[in-house]
Parts: structure tokens; C-alpha cells; sequence
């Protein structure tokens, strides 16, 4: 779901976290996504609520203040977000590739300063801490994007300062963020922005080969004359015909563009003439090691596939044809994308 998509379903009123970390007793404060019931209130709306909340992490900063009586152990005392950096360098030690509060580094990249808010208690549904003893809390609460308390309500509500929002979960669980363990950030976002998106059903709705020569045929008509025109995401399994589009049936599409669609795996394509003279490979080009070239089985003539990371040379990596522009505003995009299904570290693989 697209964060568009999350503005419409969402109650007006409702507060909208846009970054932030908080680092206490070893924790790091992420974006949280608290998963609403389907029939809820209509005061904070039928979709989800954004909040903050931490995740066990290696020990980056330590306090030492003591804690009011009935807060969790290790309260979220936090650090601005100016200071994120320092949180990340170490944290980087421990899990490897990792990008940590996607969307503060967005906004930093792009130099805006995160959104601040009213002091706010997030109360009236279970509150999962993913602690090492898996407690749940009753309430939490936020101020000027940091996590100041965890614990029951009576604790967190005297931590709070006068005035503080309240927001009644109504029965709604809150969550840690989910972790991306294995992924390729920030793909999704530069293929929804440059490329041909031919994901399949479940992930997609391109069923055949008539979608998906009506989405390179649209995409070529908006594209310079020479540019590149790519397709990700191509299942040929998934799809009746059950094969890879052919170098004709490519070339029927465009000779104007070097045209390249990749396999659902990254390990496979189908090209145009022009995007197989890019490659250097003609009919007596012989296969590298751990790849190959489709040839028809006749003449021996290519047949536009290329099968194989070393056959694919640099037009199979994933940075191909992407400038620093597209990787920027690909990341925006992605960081959206990622918070709003509620995952808060990610990596490329």
C-alpha cells in the first residue's frame, strides 16, 4: 500500500510520524506500524496508526536516569535525529548492509528537517516491545519524535507533560517495525519511477504477453529516441505463453530503443537487437562460462535471450542506467513504500 493510499484511509486528525530515532539502554527507536482491527471507531479511522517504538539492538548509548515507578526497564530516553549517524555507524558493525530509518535519511538526503510533533500517549491496545522477555506495555509515549516512556498507563501518563495528546488504539496492536532480512533497496522504487513494472499476480497484474507488450509499447511512445526502455519483474511461468518474449516480437515493439526484460530472478532476460549490439553479441557469439545466449534452433540466429549473469554483462546490474537523480528520487519512493506496509530496516542484498 502506497503512502498516498495510507493518507486517504487515515483519520485527518491523526498524527503522522515522518522520522526520528530515539537510542536508550541499548535501543534503537524505529518507525512502528500498529495494524488497526477491521471495524474500529470512527474518531481514528478504519486503516493504521504510525508510531514509534524501540527494537533490542547492540548497545549503542547508555542512560542513566532513573526511571518513574511502573515504566518498562529500559525507557526510551532518546537522541535527536540530528545525531542519527552516530547511532548508525555502530549499529552497521552488527548487521551487515542494513539502512536503518529510512525515511530520516531520506529527508536528510533531501534536506529537509524531520516533522515534529505534540507530545502524544498511544494507549488502549497491546503494545508489543520485542524485549527479551516479550512484555507488552500498556502505553507509550512520544515527544518531539523521541520515545520518552514505555510502561502501563498510569506511569506513562505521569511521565507525559500537561497538555500531551492521547490516542486510543481502540483494540489495535502496535508493532515492531518489520525487518527486510534479505532484499534489494531501493529496487521497488526505481522501477515504479523508470522502469516497466511486469510482476505477476500475486505481486502484480501483468498476466500475459498482451500486458506486457502493452506496457514496454507505452513506456517506449514516453522515451527519448536511443534511451533505454527496461521490464522488470517478468515471470514467463506465471504467464500462458510460458516462454520469454522473443528478439522479433521485441523488435516489434521498438527499434528506436534498446529494449531489456528482465527475469523475476535477475538472472535472465529477453533483448531487442538493439540492447543484444549494445551487449557486443551476435549469432557467432560464443557463450561465456555460466551463461548463454538463445539462439533459434534452425538457423542459430539469437532469439533475444540471455540467460546468465555473465551473459547479461552490465546491463544485468542493478545501478545500470541508474543516475544519481533517479537513485534519489527511487529512494523516496521506496522508503514510502517500505513504511507504509510497516518495515523499518532494510538492505540490499
Amino acid at each position: 500500500m502506497a503512502l498516498e493510499a495510507l493518507d486517504q484511509i487515515a483519520d485527518p486528525t491523526a498524527h503522522r510520524f515522518e522520522g526520528g530515532a530515539a537510542v536508550a539502554g541499548g535501543e534503537v527507536a524505529m518507525l512502528f506500524l500498529a495494524v488497526a482491527k477491521p471495524a474500529l471507531p470512527c474518531d481514528i479511522g478504519p486503516g493504521v496508526v504510525i508510531a514509534l517504538l524501540g527494537l533490542d539492538s547492540s548497545p549503542v548509548e547508555a542512560e542513566t536516569d532513573p526511571h518513574p515507578a511502573g515504566l518498562a526497564p529500559r525507557c526510551h530516553h532518546g537522541v535527536e535525529t540530528s545525531r542519527f549517524d552516530e547511532v548508525v555507524g555502530p549499529l552497521n558493525k552488527h548487521r551487515s548492509s542494513c539502512l536503518i530509518g529510512l525515511y530520516t535519511r531520506l529527508r536528510r538526503m533531501t534536506g529537509e528537517g524531520p516533522t515534529m510533533i505534540s507530545p502524544t500517549i498511544y494507549h488502549g491496545g497491546p503494545i508489543l516491545t520485542a524485549d527479551d522477555h516479550e512484555s507488552m506495555a500498556e502505553a507509550v509515549l512520544v515527544d518531539d519524535g523521541r520515545i520518552v516512556a514505555v510502561g502501563t498507563l498510569d506511569a506513562v501518563t505521569s511521565a507525559a507533560p500537561p497538555g500531551a495528546t492521547r490516542f486510543d488504539l481502540a483494540g489495535a496492536t502496535m508493532t515492531p517495525g518489520l525487518i527486510d532480512p534479505h532484499g534489494h533497496f531501493p529496487a521497488s522504487g526505481i522501477m515504479a519511477l523508470c522502469e516497466v513494472d511486469l510482476s505477476p499476480p500475486l505481486l502484480g497484474t501483468c498476466r500475459g504477453f498482451d500486458d506486457v507488450f502493452e506496457r514496454l509499447s507505452d513506456k517506449a511512445a514516453k522515451t527519448p529516441k536511443g534511451e533505454w526502455v527496461q521490464g522488470r519483474m517478468l515471470d514467463h511461468t506465471s504467464m500462458p505463453e510460458g516462454r520469454f518474449p522473443t528478439r522479433e516480437e521485441l523488435d516489434r515493439i521498438t527499434t528506436d530503443h534498446p529494449l531489456w526484460v528482465c527475469h523475476i530472478s535477475g538472472h535472465a532476460a529477453a533483448a531487442n537487437s538493439a540492447a543484444l549490439a549494445y551487449l557486443g553479441v551476435d549469432r557467432d557469439t560464443p557463450d561465456p562460462r555460466g551463461g548463454r545466449y538463445g539462439r533459434h534452433g534452425t538457423t542459430g540466429d539469437l532469439d533475444g535471450l540471455v540467460e546468465g549473469m555473465t551473459a547479461m554483462g552490465e546491463v544485468g546490474d542493478g545501478e545500470f542506467e541508474v543516475t544519481n537523480e533517479r537513485f534519489k528520487a527511487g529512494f523516496a519512493h521506496a522508503a514510502a513504500e517500505y513504511l507504509a506496509h510497516g518495515v523499518t530496516l532494510a538492505q540490499n542484498a
